[in-house]
Order: C-alpha cells, then sequence, then structure tokens
C-alpha cells in the first residue's frame, strides 16, 4: 500500500500481535538503557499509535507486558527479561528516533531496534576514563580537597572507567561488580595517596566510593513511585540500595585495611559559589562521557550541573536544609533538562541525570556507615552524640536522594510554563 501522506503506513499494516512484540521490546530496552517507567510508557504508547493499535503496559522488574487492543480483541506479549540496566542516552536518542516521526515501515523496526541493540559503543573506551578521570577530580575539589588530592582522584577515576569495563566484559553480576569495583578503586586510592605529599587518602577513598553510586537506578524508582509503578519503582530502589550497600561495604574494608578510617564528623567542605560553579561543569561533562551522552548535547548537560549544584550550594551557603537545597537544584536543574529536550528534539533524561548526578549524598552514606560501625563497636557505651550523628547521616542520605528524585520529576513532567520549541519560532513565525 502507497499512499501520498508521508506519515501512513507503508506496506501492510501490522497485526496486533506484531504490534505487541514490537511495543514490548521497545520498552525493554528504553529500560535497559537507563529510562524511567514513565517515560518508556509515554514512547511505547507513541509506537503503537503509529501503528495502529492502542496498548496497555505493565512494567516489571522481570519486563514488559504489553496488551495491543483493536475493538474487542487483544493480544498480550511479554518481553525478555531485562538482564541488567545501564545508563546509554546515545541509545536513548536512537530509540526515540524510531518513534519521532511515526515509522512508516513496521518491517524495519526490528532490524533497527536489532542495530541499536548491538550496535558498538558511542564513546571510546579511552574518553570514558578521560571523563571519569575528570569528574573524579571535580568531585575531589568540589569537597575543597587539596590539589594533590584532586590529582590521586584524577588517577583514581581513569582506573575506575578501565576496572568497570573489564568486570563488564566478564559478565560479572551487578552487585559482585560494584563490591569489586569499591575494593579495587579504593585500594588504588589509598595506595596512590601515600605515595603524593598534602593528598587525602580518606577524601580519595570517598571520591572512589562516590564514582560508583547507582544514582540513575535511585532516581529513576523514586520518580516511579511517585507516579505509580510501584512494582519496579521497589525494584529499582531495592537494587540500587543493595548496590549501595555493597560499595559501602567494600570501601569500609579498604578503610579498616589501609589505616585510613571515614570519620562521620569529616564533613565535606564548601568551595565559593564561582568555583563550585566551574567544578560542577566540569563533573557534567566528565558524567556525560560515562553515559554515552552525544556530544551535541553535552553542553545542556553542563548547563544542568551548574544550574543545579550551583543553586543548591548557594542555598547551603545561605542556611537552608540539604534536602531543601538539593530540591531546589533538581528543579533547576530539571527545568534546564526540559528546555535542551525540547530545543534539540532528544530525551530530557539525557541531560538531566549527567546534571544531578554528583548532587547524590554518596558521601553522606558512607560517613553513615563508618558511623554504624563506631555504634557496633561500642555497644551499649556509645556516645549520644555520636549515635545521633550516625542517624542524622542516614536520614539525611535518604532525604536528598528523595529530594533528587521528586524536583527531577516536577520539572519534567509539571505543565507549568510552555517549553515546547518549534522550528518556525526561530523566524519569528
Amino acid at each position: 500500500m502507497k499512499t501520498s501522506d508521508p506519515d501512513a503506513l507503508v506496506g501492510d499494516p501490522p497485526t496486533q500481535e506484531e504490534t505487541a512484540h514490537l511495543a514490548a521490546r521497545f520498552g525493554r530496552l528504553l529500560l535497559a538503557n537507563g529510562a524511567d517507567a514513565s517515560y518508556a510508557g509515554a514512547s511505547v504508547r507513541a509506537l503503537a499509535e503509529g501503528l495502529g493499535h492502542e496498548v496497555s503496559q505493565l512494567y516489571t522488574a522481570e519486563g514488559v507486558l504489553v496488551s495491543a487492543q483493536s475493538g474487542a480483541q487483544a493480544h498480550v506479549r511479554l518481553s525478555h527479561s531485562i538482564a541488567g540496566t545501564r545508563v546509554d542516552m546515545g541509545r536513548l536518542i536512537a530509540l526515540r528516533g524510531l518513534v519521532a516521526p511515526v515509522p512508516s515501515d513496521p518491517a524495519r523496526l526490528d532490524p533497527a531496534m536489532d542495530a541499536i541493540e548491538n550496535g558498538a559503543e558511542g564513546h571510546s573506551p579511552v574518553l570514558i576514563a578521560f571523563g571519569l578521570a575528570v569528574t573524579a577530580g571535580a568531585l575531589a575539589r568540589l569537597f575543597a580537597g587539596s590539589w594533590s588530592t584532586v590529582l590521586v582522584a584524577g588517577l583514581v577515576g581513569a582506573a575506575s572507567a578501565m576496572v568497570r569495563r573489564q568486570l563488564a566484559q566478564r559478565h560479572v553480576g551487578a552487585i559482585p561488580a560494584a563490591f569489586l569495583l569499591a575494593c579495587i578503586t579504593g585500594l588504588i586510592a589509598v595506595i596512590l595517596a601515600r605515595f603524593v605529599p598534602g593528598s587525602s587518602s580518606a577524601l580519595c577513598l570517598t571520591v572512589a566510593g562516590m564514582l560508583l553510586v547507582p544514582g540513575v537506578p535511585l532516581i529513576n524508582g523514586v520518580s516511579e513511585l511517585v507516579v505509580g509503578h510501584t512494582g519496579i519503582g521497589l525494584s529499582r530502589v531495592a537494587s540500587g540500595t543493595i548496590a549501595l550497600l555493597a560499595i559501602g561495604c567494600g570501601v569500609l574494608l579498604v578503610s579498616s585495611l589501609g589505616g585510613t578510617p571515614l570519620r562521620p564528623d569529616q564533613a565535606p567542605g564548601v568551595l565559593p559559589i564561582g568555583q563550585d560553579l566551574f567544578y560542577s561543569a566540569v563533573a557534567a561533562a566528565g558524567y556525560a562521557m560515562l553515559f554515552e551522552v552525544p556530544f551535541r548535547a553535552v553542553p545542556i548537560c553542563v548547563l544542568c550541573g551548574m544550574a543545579g549544584h550551583g543553586l543548591r550550594t548557594e542555598l547551603i551557603i545561605n542556611g537552608m536544609p540539604l534536602a531543601v537545597c538539593s530540591l531546589a537544584g533538581a528543579i533547576l536543574a530539571g527545568l534546564v533538562a526540559r528546555a535542551g529536550a525540547a530545543f534539540h528534539g532528544v530525551p530530557a533524561v539525557t541531560f538531566a541525570f549527567p546534571g544531578v548526578v554528583a548532587m547524590m549524598p554518596g558521601s553522606y552514606g558512607f560517613r553513615a556507615a563508618a558511623g554504624g560501625l563506631q555504634v557496633m563497636d561500642a555497644a551499649a557505651a556509645t556516645p549520644p552524640a555520636l549515635l545521633a550523628l550516625t542517624l542524622s547521616l542516614a536520614i539525611t542520605t535518604v532525604a536528598v536522594t528523595l529530594s533528587i528524585g521528586i524536583g527531577l520529576l516536577i520539572a519534567t513532567t509539571t505543565p507549568l510554563i510552555p517549553l515546547r520549541f518549534h522550528k518556525d519560532d526561530a523566524h519569528g513565525r
């Protein structure tokens, strides 16, 4: 069937079974590459409507269940299980391109998804290692670390990227990989810090752990719980929390073996706002490399990082609670991401995640774990101040994580102001 309408389907229209298969596979690929259930649901709905069917969807930790409907008939399809998730914004953008504009030839969708799923990675391993190196150095500087500490943290970041790649090639599970990464990179941090005068081994060890914090799954899980995707939301929060515990165990093990105690009362410093903006931008750019963000989208990631972290720091300097500051920073970063998404025609998460992941309270979680160990050792003789500090750090870790997830959700889903950009607007029409 041929037609002059460029948006009409070419060839025979797909059956309900074909639509259910394509929709379920499409949703699985979106989830596997870092999308949350709300974004995946909207994209799957757009794909199915383009194929001429309505769909009902259910997102679980085991896979995506899709029912394609046409009149009184329906066909149900469960996708393959989601073996593991990563954050690959290049693949998300490519997947989004399959439904914008409306697909004209459904026979090409399966091969197109094959190419996206099995295609080569976007950025080279060397570039990703460099990105993690500059990110680690920027994080150390955001904590007011010395330049010697920044140097060691940068080397640890590059090593983290290489070890991460080796574990992925050997198909090590997510939780064992998190523990092994924390142990290996933590040991590298402690050893290097002893050979570089003036560096802080405790801060280098903290940065090594922060590079591994599963910020995206935790943020996605919070967002999914808020909007009602309870099953997959709980699964993401649970898996992210277990991974965080594995990382914490690795960091604390290295801390004990290496003679580098993490003190609960050792709070990170705060830089002047100008320096904070610069190093936030550097950290966001480095995370963009790790998340496979295309080069054309990196500047918006940088703006998100500067806006979100900069606002949070300014509010902290003015004495506001950290959770409130994080909420405000996430909302501003989300608004910048939403505007960039409308302008570039790509998902908002492409910009939002690299921009806010540096705000994740990894150092608070590690300090809370260190305090917990001290409480275990002291038992009934635990000083009240230590118990109160440990509890405060644990509450702060949870509250800040929730604040970031809710802030992004508010900014990217609430119709506060018209943010859609049309090409005709650039010409004044």
